[in-house]
């Protein structure tokens, strides 16, 4: 399992444009099934809650870019984001990929367009601390934040 600055993660393993069509609900910009109701708790968590026909959403959720590539998929529970979360740059790259355990940890990767990992975030649960790494073309650290 790869560490970088003492975060430890897994490359994630993508699902397939077929996959994701056969198990997934289309989230288009002209539907009104869908409802996000925004709420905060505390000073810190903002939070965003999917309905679809008014009620919680739970399941896969996607959208495809006008050229026919995945824009993203995310997986929901109850209306909240849980699970992996991708979003795709248009050419069908990976730009980010987001995995959210509300019991655990949150993780975040982010690639450039050429595919070289830039940034990774880990927040742990159920603290506010986090770490954040940015990470150059070539993958060396250029800056930790943390808190």
């Amino acid at each position: 399992m790869p560490e970088i600055s003492g975060i430890k993660f897994e490359y994630p393993k993508l699902l397939t444009l077929e996959y994701v069509k056969e198990n997934g609900i289309l989230m288009s910009d002209d539907d009104d099934t869908f409802e996000f109701r925004s709420y905060w708790e505390g000073s810190f968590d903002h939070y965003e809650r999917l309905f679809y026909q008014d009620k919680p959403f739970s399941g896969l959720l996607y959208d495809i870019r006008p050229n026919g590539n995945l824009w993203f998929y995310k997986y929901y529970v109850g209306g909240y984001e849980e699970g992996e979360s991708v979003d795709f740059y248009s050419e069908g790259q990976i730009q980010q990929y987001c995995y959210c355990n509300p019991k655990d940890r949150t993780l975040i990767l982010k690639w450039n367009e050429n595919g070289q990992l830039i940034n990774i975030l880990e927040r742990v649960f159920p603290s506010t601390k986090y770490r954040e790494v940015l990470l150059d073309e070539q993958g060396n650290i250029v800056e930790i934040k943390q808190r």
